[in-house]
């Protein structure tokens, strides 16, 4: 019997294979249908991706020297109850509109370029966006 090896991706080749037809030619991806986007601080961030770990969720995340803030890559978008919206505005998490470009991590960045804090698994799926919402707003309560 013989067991498959998966093939050893490089993190760019990960989010093409992982990420599919989002991924545009110039390194980017385009949000929309089939995936969306959470942005917030690094230290919330930090926090959301230890609550998403406490329930089995994996998300890739993309790291903005720039704006110095974590991006989620998630499920597409689900509509938001006002109240849910006020929480994410008063935590600071931001999402892009429908056809918005996140820019994806080259293999060799430079300096002040994106990179992955963690990057796409091979053969996992995206949380669902409601996931990675219902994390950020349990962290407005703290304790973790």
């Amino acid at each position: 019997m013989t067991i498959a090896t998966p093939p050893r991706l490089g993190p760019d080749q990960l989010a093409t294979a992982h990420l599919g037809a989002a991924v545009k030619g110039n390194g980017y991806l385009v949000l929309g249908r089939s995936i969306d986007a959470l942005s917030m601080s690094v230290g919330r961030g930090a926090e959301v991706n230890h609550r998403l770990g406490l329930v089995m969720q994996r998300c890739p995340i993309i790291w903005s020297a720039v704006e110095d803030t974590w991006t989620f890559l998630t499920g597409p978008r689900t509509p938001l109850r006002t109240e849910t919206v006020a929480d994410l505005t008063l935590l600071g998490v931001t999402w892009p509109p429908a056809g918005a470009r996140v820019q994806l991590p080259a293999a060799m960045p430079g300096a002040g370029d994106p990179v992955w804090v963690q990057a796409p698994g091979v053969e996992a799926e995206l949380p669902g966006w409601s996931t990675v919402v219902g994390a950020a707003r349990r962290t407005r309560f703290g304790g973790w």
